[in-house]
């Protein structure tokens, strides 16, 4: 592993899931840096996630599954689920997408 340190209120990030991974890469990214244009994208959202989001107006949350066109429109994303199917899917639609995925 590389240690990277982004400034990611200078991108457009994506976060995959709606539990407590995507809670905890929510909560870490907005700890870290409370400016960042954030969307979640899940086919379930907690209410635990929609509570984190609230106070933030640049967070976007999207109860629905993701889209292949969703990478597109973003420069960062965070893979935030634990369904390897899912996981494999997302790699292969990465490609070609510019999306720097974390």
């Amino acid at each position: 592993m590389f240690p990277v340190f982004l400034q990611l209120a200078q991108f457009r990030v994506l976060v995959i899931g709606g539990g407590r991974l995507a809670t905890e890469r929510l909560n870490a990214i907005l700890r870290n840096s409370p400016a960042t244009c954030v969307t979640v994208i899940g086919p379930v959202l907690t209410p635990a996630l929609h509570e984190l989001a609230g106070p933030y107006p640049q967070v976007q949350l999207c109860e629905r599954p993701w889209d292949a066109t969703d990478f597109a429109q973003h420069e960062v994303l965070f893979i935030a689920t634990d369904e390897i199917p899912s996981i494999s899917k997302y790699r292969l639609n990465l490609l070609g997408s510019g999306c720097l995925p974390t």
